[in-house]
């Protein structure tokens, strides 16, 4: 990740679209298929200190030859290692894949997408991985994470606003990865402005992401909104930043 890498953010995204992205609906034709025979591995506490290895066992069910077009993961820390194959009848196959636990901490729930010859739109299989990961870094004071980037909450409300006082709130942050990020934001919501100081984070260095609220006209109702930061190595549902504005 590069200094020009930056986060902005996307307001009002719906429910529905975002569980369309990151959680398709499996394929109606290619229902039962393949056999697995544990979907969800639970790893439990594992540390931050070397990449996570698993293995998941596919069965084809089917009375012909099924290809295994494409594997998705649902984060880019997770990569799949074994390669693709035809399954004749009744023949296994081994999944393999690595999760990249550096820089991360707390609970994760991942995704494994497997798509088939016999619906290339649809995913014909979900698998996932879930536990929690340990951090041994020096930011475990901040315990929510967006990849490399480290939190100390995933929430903001301003109260007490008006038309003439700028209202701030204020989420540390810390740099976990190699890379120097240039911390940006935009919102759509007038008069909502964030902003991180230092503007540049430097590798291992801390810093504040700043939430401020001063409305040109008071609004005539409290605003709930969702941020969802672009530019990070991490799902969709993990990058939420939810901001209340309380008149």
């Amino acid at each position: 990740m590069s200094l020009s890498t930056a986060l902005s953010a996307q307001i009002f995204i719906s429910r529905s679209a975002l569980d369309s992205l990151t959680s398709p609906t499996l394929s109606t034709t290619a229902q039962g298929v393949l056999s697995v025979k544990e979907r969800v591995r639970d790893v439990g506490k594992i540390e931050d200190s070397s990449p996570l290895r698993v293995s998941f066992t596919l069965h084809n069910d089917h009375s012909a030859a099924v290809t295994i077009m494409a594997m998705k993961t649902s984060c880019s820390c997770l990569r799949i290692t074994s390669p693709r194959a035809t399954l004749e009848p009744e023949e296994s196959y081994t999944l393999t894949a690595e999760l990249n636990t550096a820089g991360r901490n707390g609970e994760f729930s991942y995704d494994i997408l497997i798509y088939t010859s016999l619906d290339e739109a649809r995913p014909t299989e979900r698998l996932s991985l879930k536990g929690e990961i340990t951090s041994t870094t020096p930011f475990a004071h901040l315990p929510e994470a967006m990849g490399c980037l480290r939190l100390s909450r995933r929430s903001v409300t301003v109260e007490g606003i008006n038309t003439t006082t700028t209202r701030r709130e204020h989420i540390a942050v810390a740099n976990g990865g190699n890379q120097p990020l240039c911390i940006e934001a935009q919102t759509t919501v007038e008069g909502l402005q964030l902003r991180c100081e230092p503007r540049v984070l430097e590798s291992g260095a801390e810093g504040d992401i700043i939430v401020e609220y001063r409305p040109r006209v008071m609004p005539t109702h409290d605003i709930e909104t969702i941020a969802i930061i672009e530019g990070v190595d991490a799902p969709a549902p993990q990058r939420m930043i939810r901001i209340t504005i309380k008149r």
